[in-house]
């Protein structure tokens, strides 16, 4: 799980993620699929996206056998409705640059989604009532089984939005931010024991308040990793804007399932 604030306001964040991601990457991986956060309306649940991704050190590939075998696995929706909000979505594409960097000349595919499960976030339900959501998560989720050692899920999710320019009347003081703080490691905590349900219910309970924009992503990185999940967090940080206070929180958490060989946490 990697920000997806400004590179340059979130540097030690990226740097926490994608460092601990090259300290622990195994050298058979050649699959990324990433969520990233869609900060568009989206018709649909979730959007994929059949494009290579040109970054300033290189294009990465899309993984199209692997994508067209995901879509054919949506039930009840397009998963090629929203494509077009890949466009202008910066939460996939900063992920792009930073894995490419890690990676460098070894070659690897992506299988970009991004997620929105608006309808769920709207009703606060869980998402796992939902069929069609429960069916492509499944289908991402075997597609990682069928590649033992070779997939590895990134989430591109900030956290709280808060302040003047989110809505708020004011800037937080000392006390809000000691309390968003807590809030949010707090969300952290259950990402980090793998419950999915846990994280979702403690995020959408104060979902209008702190704005955690990165809450689908996640949620649907715990769904999908193979096994059971644990996780450390390993940097977080408010980056507080100058004009006017107001706060984009954001972490880096490295996450291992069961089924991964030689990569804890502590490896970072």
């Amino acid at each position: 799980m990697a920000p997806h604030i400004d590179p340059w306001r979130g540097a030690v964040g990226y740097g926490h993620a994608y460092g601990a991601l090259a300290a622990t990457l195994p050298p058979d991986v050649d699959t990324f699929i990433v969520f990233g956060t869609s900060h568009a309306p989206m018709r649909e649940p979730f959007a994929l996206c059949r494009q290579a991704f040109a970054t300033p050190l290189g294009t990465i590939p899309a993984d199209l056998e692997a994508i067209d075998a995901l879509a054919a696995h949506a039930e009840g929706f397009d998963p090629y409705a929203d494509q077009i909000n890949h466009r202008r979505e910066h939460s996939i594409e900063f992920q792009m640059v930073f894995l490419k960097h890690v990676l460098g000349v070894r070659p690897f595919r992506t299988v970009p989604v991004l997620a929105g499960l608006g309808m769920a976030q709207v009703t606060g339900e869980n998402p796992d009532r939902d069929e069609g959501v429960v069916r492509f998560l499944a289908a991402i989720r075997e597609l990682a089984e069928e590649r033992p050692g070779r997939v590895v899920f990134v989430a591109g999710a900030d956290l709280a939005h808060v302040g003047p320019r989110f809505g708020d009347p004011r800037p937080y003081d000392g006390d809000q931010r000691w309390w968003l703080q807590r809030k949010d490691l707090a969300s952290l905590a259950r990402a980090t024991a793998g419950d999915s349900s846990g994280f979702w219910a403690h995020v959408i309970r104060d979902l209008d308040e702190r704005r955690v924009c990165g809450l689908a992503p996640i949620w649907c990185v715990l769904r999908c990793a193979p096994g059971p999940v644990q996780g450390k967090v390993l940097h977080y940080e408010q980056s507080v804007d100058p004009r006017d206070g107001s706060i984009v929180s954001h972490a880096a958490v490295l996450l291992t399932s069961a089924t991964d060989h030689g990569a804890t946490p502590d490896g970072a």
